[in-house]
């Protein structure tokens, strides 16, 4: 007998994660903001230059995230969260325990 996926718990734990992630991405922006040194040199340019593109980065890869969980409460909602997004065959439940987002089987998933 397969497991079955509790989706009220799972929207839940996605609503948790979603709003986690907001917050983180709130304070990446902030700091991802252009800094004012008072009188700079070539290596506080440098470092200041290269700290805010990993901030851009982070803030990209927040995004990212938010935006596949928004997806995951959407299937939830519409009643088709489980199945792989691309060949329809269940999504393993210890796959969306580990990765609650997933929309994609394994095997879909490596062919990608």
């Amino acid at each position: 007998m397969e497991k079955q996926i509790d989706v009220v718990a799972m929207q839940t734990r996605l609503r948790q994660q979603q709003k986690v992630l907001v917050e983180r991405l709130k304070v990446e922006r902030e700091k991802a903001k252009p800094g004012s040194m008072a009188n700079p040199d070539r290596a506080d340019l440098a470092h200041e230059y290269a700290s805010r593109a990993r901030r851009i980065s982070m803030v990209e890869q927040l995004e990212d995230q938010i935006e596949e969980i928004n997806k995951a409460i959407q299937r939830i909602e519409v009643g088709t969260y489980g199945p792989c997004t691309n060949c329809g065959n269940s999504i393993l439940p210890e796959r969306l325990e580990a990765l609650p987002h997933a929309e994609l089987c394994i095997d879909c998933q490596r062919a990608k």
